[in-house]
């Protein structure tokens, strides 16, 4: 649960944060605002797209990582041509986009039924407290100017990936109907050289 609500403020935070920053643009801001806009609706193929190729998981895990490497650019790509700097910003939004759908899919896939909307609505609230926390992360320095800033997200955006990894895989499963279904959902993780064995379950998948 911990590692799930990590997830829903990390999306929340980047999301909020290139929403409200997007004056510091280079060219017409509204032009930006509206490009923005349109990215929430091609994000939506994108999920539909991706979500049951790669699973959740996985998209998750690439998509974080390509975020957390964006974000840390953007500072440096600024210096060299600020358009580059919009083409980051933009495909970050866009991933982050993606990443509230994938994010919701795979809580309700990963709890039993007795917790699902329980487990949820908890990580929703963590992931508002993202939300709540990105107008400081603006005052405290642009992250499209300030490597500090962009260093600090992007650490605990990667962070937040390597996580995932010690999560199960729900893609073709069958969601868990109680605790115990639920628990036996197993990852296979190598971790201090020790290897978790997949529950037989997910070797089908």
């Amino acid at each position: 649960m911990l590692i799930v609500c990590l997830a829903w403020f990390c999306i929340n935070l980047l999301y909020y944060v290139i929403g409200l920053n997007s004056n510091s643009l280079s060219g017409n801001r509204f032009i930006n605002v509206f490009l923005l806009g349109l990215l929430d609706i091609a994000a939506t193929a994108w999920f539909y797209l991706t979500a049951d190729k790669l699973g959740r998981r996985n998209s998750y895990i690439s998509m974080v990582t390509m975020m957390a490497i964006f974000t840390v650019l953007t500072p440096f790509a600024g210096k060299w041509h600020p358009t580059l700097t919009n083409v980051l910003v933009c495909t970050s939004k866009l991933i982050a986009s993606v990443g509230f759908s994938i994010i919701l899919l795979y809580t309700g896939e990963l709890f039993p039924t007795a917790l699902r909307q329980s487990i949820t609505g908890i990580s929703n609230a963590v992931g508002k407290m993202g939300g709540i926390t990105a107008p400081y992360v603006l005052y405290a320095g642009d992250p499209t100017g300030s490597i500090t800033t962009s260093i600090i997200i992007g650490s605990v955006l990667l962070a937040s990936a390597v996580l995932f990894l010690f999560l199960p895989r729900a893609i073709n499963q069958t969601l868990p109907q109680s605790i115990e279904d639920a628990v036996n959902m197993r990852s296979e993780v190598a971790c201090l050289g020790c290897v978790r064995k997949n529950s037989p379950s997910e070797d089908k998948t």
